[in-house]
């Protein structure tokens, strides 16, 4: 019994004297501790400067982070697209006032800065090029072209992983199918002149479930129910906004820019509201988008003249 006594007697000598060693050990440290580093003032605007200068041409420009802090560039350029970096890109193919903003993140906060840029020269080559002719109907259709989707053709709404360049291989909807949904008399209309688009639902659209869910679109969708997979919902149309088209290397996206939802017809909730144009001819309009909800998914349209 005694030896069981000294055991446990030794045992507590341990424990309490190693408690008292990490405590000493942290009263120690405690200055050290207490000695944040100084990573200096928060980032305020007035601490991040860019400039926009000539690029390639006189439709190409060169935004630049002229910032003396070190962080992380995203662009906003003004025209519908987006940029990433100390330096990007942009085209202004039409004359006007264009707001640039540089969205700058560094380890001691963001800021965000805006600037006016004028482009004073138009590229009337677009007027006549083949694709913006394809899509609007040309500079002589005053009231543009308008588009639906083109239930003819397998897949004209479908959907794939991100590494699918089609978009339609998990699936594609066949001719019959979403007959009695919203979609099915949606238009999108596409101007040259102002390079104006606008849609027209005729009163109900179709949509996926996150964006009826959107608290952000919960005042322009209204009265869901659910139709065949998907969405119906009360938006009033037509909306118009304005649309162009961004051309990166061999590959030319088509971005919707507007305050009220417009898409080609079934809303995914296109990422940047951008849509690869895979082709577009007299008769054809064929698009894919990734979605801004899902990371994984890349969707598909065919659309054709009404």
């Amino acid at each position: 019994m005694k030896y069981l006594y000294k055991m446990k007697k030794n045992k507590y000598i341990i424990r309490t004297a190693g408690f008292i060693a990490i405590l000493s050990f942290l009263i120690a440290c405690e200055p050290q501790m207490n000695d944040k580093p100084d990573i200096g003032p928060v980032l305020t605007p007035d601490m991040v400067s860019f400039t926009v200068t000539p690029g390639a041409d006189a439709f190409h420009f060169v935004v630049t982070n002229t910032s003396d802090v070190t962080g992380i560039s995203y662009w906003d350029l003004g025209n519908g697209t987006k940029g990433y970096g100390t330096t990007d890109t942009v085209v202004y193919s039409i004359a006007g006032v264009y707001t640039v903003q540089l969205t700058f993140v560094s380890r001691n906060g963001y800021a965000v800065k805006s600037m006016d840029f004028t482009q004073d020269t138009t590229d009337y080559s677009l007027f006549s090029a083949p694709m913006y002719v394809n899509l609007t109907g040309g500079i002589a259709d005053l009231d543009g072209k308008t588009w639906k989707l083109d239930r003819s053709r397998w897949a004209y709404i479908a959907v794939g992983p991100t590494d699918d360049p089609n978009g339609w291989a998990w699936w594609g909807a066949n001719p019959t199918d979403k007959a009695g949904t919203a979609l099915v008399d949606d238009e999108i209309t596409f101007k040259l002149d102002g390079f104006v688009v606008t849609y027209d639902n005729k009163g109900k659209s179709y949509v996926k479930e996150y964006r009826k869910n959107d608290p952000a679109l919960a005042s322009y969708y209204l009265n869901p129910v659910q139709n065949d997979g998907d969405w119906d919902v009360n938006y009033t149309t037509p909306v118009s906004g304005h649309w162009t088209i961004v051309t990166a290397g061999s590959t030319n996206s088509l971005v919707i820019i507007s305050t009220a939802p417009i898409f080609p017809c079934f809303d995914v909730g296109a990422k940047n509201n951008t849509y690869l144009i895979r082709q577009v001819t007299s008769t054809l309009l064929e698009l894919t988008c990734l979605s801004s909800y899902e990371s994984w998914t890349n969707w598909h349209y065919y659309l054709c003249p009404v």
